[in-house]
């Protein structure tokens, strides 16, 4: 871990999901949470705790896209929350996998 600098990458990386953990806690316009995840998650990628939620709601909003007033912009940045997302789901099922055994 230290020859690649996880700790370093992990405590970038929890600095910039801050942006992420005030926006769902404390924003209530779920297009300015939607665009401040997208902006934010692939600078935080490598951070744990975010809300069990958070897929399901942000795949919710990314469906009601045009009602929300989201942008195509954003809508293009969505890519990285879904190679997030999908990251966390085979990496979960890995955890229960061996959790199981």
């Amino acid at each position: 871990m230290k020859k690649i600098g996880y700790d370093e990458a992990l405590a970038a990386e929890s600095k910039a999901s801050e942006a992420i953990f005030n926006a769902w806690y404390n924003e209530k316009d779920q297009k300015k949470i939607f665009e401040t995840v997208v902006d934010s998650i692939s600078a935080a990628f490598l951070v744990e705790g975010y809300p069990a939620e958070l897929g399901a709601k942000m795949d919710e909003w990314k469906s009601k896209a045009k009602q929300l007033g989201i942008g195509e912009k954003t809508l293009k940045k969505f890519a990285d929350f879904a190679a997030w997302k999908t990251g966390w789901e085979k990496g979960k099922q890995h955890y229960e996998s061996v959790w199981n055994d």
